[in-house]
């Protein structure tokens, strides 16, 4: 069931509903003032699981405490392995229409591996993934 933290007149309270909309009676006289899904992240490698200590909740790995009714739902797990950090990017011209430009950008992972991406259909079309774009900027690079 989904928590949504609420703002209305001047304070904050915590509601849990059964939709993942928030709904609310528009004749109850109170004026809003901003509403927000409560969603916990979760940074660790391993995948979160949810426990249940000395009557209070917590996400583990990280023993990050939790409203009590969260499900694995309000959870987002972001594996920091998959982080990027760009480093460098080209720009070219398509060789059949002179009007398209294609980015091919060059990514170290958090775990030191290089990656590369581009947007030119070669990427997709090439059994290994590597268009001549990649090619391209691995050769000047040399990785």
């Amino acid at each position: 069931m989904p928590i949504f933290k609420v703002f209305k007149d001047g304070s904050e309270e915590q509601i849990i509903q059964d939709s993942p909309q928030f709904s609310f009676d528009l004749n109850s006289g109170t004026k809003f003032s901003s509403v927000s899904r409560v969603i916990y992240y979760h940074k660790q490698h391993a995948k979160p699981t949810l426990i249940i200590e000395n009557g209070s909740k917590f996400i583990m790995p990280g023993h990050t405490k939790v409203h009590p009714a969260t499900t694995m739902q309000d959870i987002v797990h972001e594996d920091p392995a998959l982080r990027k950090t760009k480093i460098n990017s080209r720009t070219s011209k398509s060789s059949k229409n002179p009007n398209k430009k294609y980015k091919t950008s060059r990514f170290v992972l958090s775990t030191g591996k290089l990656d590369y991406t581009c947007n030119c259909p070669g990427t997709w079309m090439a059994k290994d993934g590597q268009c001549k774009h990649i090619k391209a900027i691995k050769l000047e690079f040399k990785d």
